[in-house]
């Protein structure tokens, strides 16, 4: 057994020696290229900055905007007589480029069952919604219980 420890030892110090050598022998990755300055890459000549709260600007300088979407139509497929705040508002892209805003109501779903949006809203193919928001009934909060 002690004759064997010697010869253990010789083999575990070359696998290490060969191991060490091949991986010295890697040729060093050269470094990532650097990253695009982003302040001249993404600068648009007209583009009004994001204010910050604390930023004091210039009066010459405009204040940001919000350009609203220009609609084509408004189509309302609620039934007569429905409140504003229980209708759900669609914004659909149609295939033409032009905006559309659709309103809804529960009743609207109710009469089309198994039909999917698209068709209960009769959109074509190439057309797109690109938002839908709840009616706004169901996005206030709910009234406060009184103590009793």
């Amino acid at each position: 057994m002690k004759k064997n420890i010697p010869i253990i030892t010789l083999i575990i110090v070359l696998v290490l020696g060969i191991t060490w050598t091949v991986v010295a022998q890697k040729p060093d990755l050269p470094p990532p290229p650097p990253l695009p300055d982003l302040n001249k890459t993404l600068a648009q000549p007209n583009a009004t900055a994001t204010p910050q709260p604390d930023e004091k600007r210039p009066d010459d300088i405009p204040a940001p905007s919000v350009t609203p979407i220009p609609f084509k139509e408004v189509i309302d497929k609620s039934a007569d007589g429905t409140a504003q705040e229980d209708k759900s508002e669609y914004i659909v892209r149609r295939a033409n480029g032009d905006y559309v805003q659709i309103w809804t109501s529960a009743e609207t779903f109710e009469k089309q069952e198994g039909k999917t949006v698209e068709e209960i809203l009769g959109l074509s193919k190439g057309d797109e919604i690109i938002t839908a928001f709840p009616p706004l009934r169901l996005m206030q909060p709910p009234p406060m219980l009184e103590d009793k």
